[in-house]
């Protein structure tokens, strides 16, 4: 009777440990997946920041070479530099461009803007073009700093 019970103990035991065995396994492979897709997803969130800088560069050089209308580049950087999550105190280094877009925000674009009245479209055309002028200099400044800005901390750079 003692030879069967220390027979089942042991058998008790050896498929505890084999249960614990596979256990570990299931978990060793568990944070072997969380692993590589915490380095996948570090790989893709470093080529999103590069494109973001890459193309924030490119439209802030087109704003200097007056190949992009002001508010369009101001718009455009504007959602790009929101894109990279900076730290406050480095976005506010660019406030020129959301001042720009607060104030141009409402006017009509594409599809809507073709729709309207050509009296409205020129009211909105003027009103836009003195906003751009009231912040020309200010939104070139963030430009020329945007065009070689070292964006530390981001992208793979």
């Amino acid at each position: 009777m003692l030879t069967t019970l220390t027979i089942v103990a042991i058998a008790i035991v050896v498929a505890l440990a084999g249960y614990a065995g596979w256990l570990h396994w299931q978990l060793y492979q568990h944070r072997q997946r969380m692993a590589e897709q915490a380095a996948e997803y570090e790989r893709q969130k470093l080529a999103h920041e590069d494109y973001l800088i890459d193309s924030i560069r490119i439209i802030a050089s087109n704003l200097l070479e007056e190949d992009l209308n002001l508010s369009e580049g101001a718009i455009r950087l504007k959602f790009l530099l929101d894109g990279l999550d900076l730290p406050d105190s480095e976005r506010e280094k660019f406030n020129a461009l959301d001042d720009l877009y607060e104030q141009v925000r409402e006017f009509d674009t594409h599809g809507a803007r073709k729709a309207l009245e050509a009296k409205e479209r020129l009211r909105q055309d003027r009103a836009r073009e003195a906003h751009e002028r009231d912040y020309r200099s200010r939104v070139l400044e963030v430009a020329v700093t945007l065009r070689s800005y070292p964006f530390s901390g981001l992208g793979s750079a």
